[in-house]
């Protein structure tokens, strides 16, 4: 289970295979509490803005603190493509259901034209 983890590897592809690496066959592969997005445009927006932020908050410590790579984000994309050589079945999105205002994010950034909010689903896959 990768718990508010997985956008932090360096590498996505590495860490699915260490995942499946000690996964038994029929081993459920878990990623919860990461942030994803419908589109790598949409992430990097968000990276862009962390980056900013970090800057405006942190002055000339921004960089260290943000030295390290990280994925970052992930996108359905990203992640099918990560999991081409690894041993896994497909990913299945399960959308959680978040109160009503906090669905509405998207809407209300999409109208102020703002970034457009990550989402939290849990996303499942099995080791084969």
């Amino acid at each position: 289970m990768f718990n508010a983890a997985l956008h932090y590897a360096e590498d996505l592809a590495t860490a699915l295979h260490e995942a499946r690496r000690v996964a038994r066959v029929g081993a459920h592969i878990v990623i919860l509490d990461s942030p994803f997005y419908r589109s790598t445009a949409e992430g990097e927006a968000m990276v862009r803005e962390k980056r900013r932020d970090a800057e405006r908050r942190f002055g000339p410590r921004a960089k260290a603190l943000l030295a390290l790579a990280s994925v970052e984000y992930l996108t359905r994309e990203r992640l099918a493509d990560a999991s081409r050589h690894v041993r896994l079945g497909p990913w299945r999105r399960h959308r959680v259901r978040y109160p009503l205002w906090y669905e509405l994010r998207g809407v209300r950034a999409r109208v102020r034209r703002e970034r457009i909010p990550s989402r939290f689903d849990l996303w499942e896959s099995v080791a084969v």
